[in-house]
């Protein structure tokens, strides 16, 4: 959201272009409305994976940890964003923000 990217880089979001020209990939989070990858040659939009919420807590580090963890294996931001979806969806139908091993 923009607010995290204010709280994590203190700059000022004010649009996705200006905000491309100082990092090479952005993740835009709309809750139930999904999520966009950006780059500087990319534009992607990705679906929710769609669940029963029991709690929101952690949805947003979720998401950034799925999509993270495909990111750095080389998978496509396509992919990554999906992953970061389902993650996040397997979080919030849950009490409590931290998964089970499986």
């Amino acid at each position: 959201s923009p607010e995290e990217y204010e709280s994590a880089t203190r700059q000022e979001f004010y649009s996705v272009e200006r905000s491309l020209s100082r990092h090479d990939v952005l993740c835009l989070k709309f809750g139930k409305d999904g999520s966009r990858v950006v780059t500087a040659t990319e534009d992607h939009l990705i679906p929710i994976v769609p669940t029963t919420i029991v709690n929101t807590n952690g949805a947003g580090d979720s998401y950034a940890a799925g999509f993270l963890s495909f990111y750095l294996k080389g998978h496509s931001l396509p992919e990554c964003g999906a992953r970061g979806s389902e993650i996040a969806s397997k979080v919030i139908r849950q009490v409590g923000s931290c998964l089970p091993k499986e």
